[in-house]
């Protein structure tokens, strides 16, 4: 067993002759010592990653053998095991060098998305989890003496607070006309405005990144411990990430949710929260946490010469919301084994 210093010295022969290390290996790794762990628990990150990365392109998933009935363990069946469980020391190391290796490891093996980066997404929370520091009395006094205040060191804190401050850019637009009314587009002016109709998405989706980055930024207070970092994606969502103030560019303990923007006449309205935000940005991305936002304009002042407003479901929005709820349901359903939480959230942009 090769002790960690010893590993520079080892490591050119796998990338030499793989096949004599294959031999070797196979002669000193069983099915016991994969379970103990062994020499796996004497190696750092680094290491770790070059041989899971090693094993990986030597033994690939996609071959791996499932035997079902009662048989002697095979070679082949013994690297799977231990390619698997060279991932798995990986993982719970929950280290900022774990993440980091992680991380690469993700770039490197294209192949093994989406999985992989569910994978370092685990490390991240351990490492979170292995970092944590209570809170320090001022952010404790300060979370007493405003009730809106949070104190935030989880995704789904983060989503709670997100969705909060959607509540309250609904109360804004009801308060203020003139906000509501930037959501829209008209001809003339004063009281002679007609032919009413919605900005495009994308012009939604920046308001809401907007009002996210105002309302939930420093100077508002309302997370004491982080700094919340709203963005635009490349198409109509909105990725609201949650760091620690000074911490660098990619920090381990980034929280990130993303919202996914619809306008009330999309086509994809009531496939897009499956087929957008859970396929294509959070289980390919190994996001967790995600809120599908529909802009609902349906209202008498919308012109009707608008070809977006007959393709509007003409449904009570109560319904509407209802329908988007048990999207949510279904979707938890077909995934027990990826931990996705999505919130849907209607606002209500009709002009009264």
């Amino acid at each position: 067993h090769a002790p960690r210093s010893h590993w520079q010295r080892i490591w050119p022969y796998f990338v030499a002759q793989p096949d004599v290390a294959e031999e070797a290996l196979a002669r000193v790794v069983g099915p016991g010592e994969i379970r103990e762990g062994g020499f796996l628990a004497a190696m750092d990150e680094e290491q770790l990653g070059d041989l899971y990365s090693w094993l990986s392109k030597r033994f690939p998933a996609p071959t791996d053998p499932h035997v079902m009935e009662s048989h002697y363990v095979t070679p082949r069946e013994t690297f799977t095991d231990l390619r698997n469980s060279v991932l798995l020391h990986l993982v719970q190391r929950g280290s900022p060098a774990a993440c980091d290796r992680l991380a690469r490891l993700v770039d490197a093996l294209p192949e093994q998305r989406p999985w992989l980066p569910w994978r370092l997404r685990e490390a991240r929370m351990k490492a979170r989890s292995n970092a944590w520091v209570p809170p320090t009395v001022p952010e404790v006094i300060a979370l007493f003496q405003d009730g809106r205040r949070r104190y935030v060191n989880s995704e789904p804190q983060l989503l709670s607070v997100i969705v909060a401050s959607l509540d309250r850019l609904q109360e804004r637009l009801k308060e203020r006309p003139s906000a509501l009314e930037s959501l829209w587009s008209y001809d003339g002016g004063g009281t002679r405005r007609t032919n009413y109709h919605p900005k495009d998405e994308e012009s939604l989706s920046d308001y809401v990144a907007d009002w996210l980055k105002d309302d939930l930024g420093p100077s508002k207070g309302v997370i004491v411990n982080r700094e919340v970092q709203p963005r635009r994606g490349q198409k109509t969502d909105v990725y609201v990430s949650a760091v620690v103030p000074g911490s660098g560019p990619k920090p381990a303990d980034s929280l990130t949710v993303v919202i996914e923007v619809k306008g009330c006449w999309n086509a994809a309205l009531w496939t897009a929260m499956q087929t957008q935000l859970v396929d294509e940005y959070m289980t390919a991305n190994a996001l967790g946490h995600g809120i599908y936002l529909v802009g609902w304009y349906l209202c008498d002042a919308w012109s009707d010469t608008d070809g977006r407003k007959r393709d509007t479901p003409h449904d009570p929005l109560d319904r509407v919301q209802a329908r988007l709820r048990s999207q949510v349901k279904q979707i938890a359903e077909a995934r027990p084994h990826i931990q996705i939480s999505v919130v849907p959230h209607v606002l209500n942009l009709g002009l009264e």
